[in-house]
């Protein structure tokens, strides 16, 4: 099974709705949701990944982590990058961001592997 088909049934366990519920709310079929669940099917598109998170009421963090988990950038990456990509932000403003944002993923993914950052 994968990360995200396990990420994907905790959070349906902890929601505690049935399945037909949780996929309703998501606009997909139940039947595709229990398969995504036991790892039958590959991670979603970042549509449904979407509509999933937002149907178990996750929280921005987690909603993120689940598309990380699918193989998709996050929203706040495509933010991050539609904004650098503007023209908005460029020179030395432009570089400090990509370097914040690369040590706020090397603290995250450290503590994600339960070392010390």
């Amino acid at each position: 099974m994968s990360a995200f088909s396990e990420a994907l049934d905790a959070h349906c366990r902890n929601d505690g709705r049935a399945s037909m519920a949780i996929a309703q709310a998501a606009c997909i079929d139940a039947s595709y949701l229990s398969r995504m669940r036991r790892g039958e099917r590959e991670p979603p598109r970042a549509e449904v990944v979407s509509a999933i998170c937002k149907a178990l009421n996750l929280l921005d963090q987690e909603t993120d982590r689940m598309h990380a988990l699918a193989g998709h950038p996050t929203p706040l990456a495509m933010l991050v990058t539609a904004t650098l990509a503007s023209g908005h932000l460029s020179g030395p403003r432009a570089h400090a961001l990509r370097t914040g944002i690369l040590m706020l993923l090397a603290l995250a993914t450290k503590e994600e592997e339960g070392q010390q950052p």
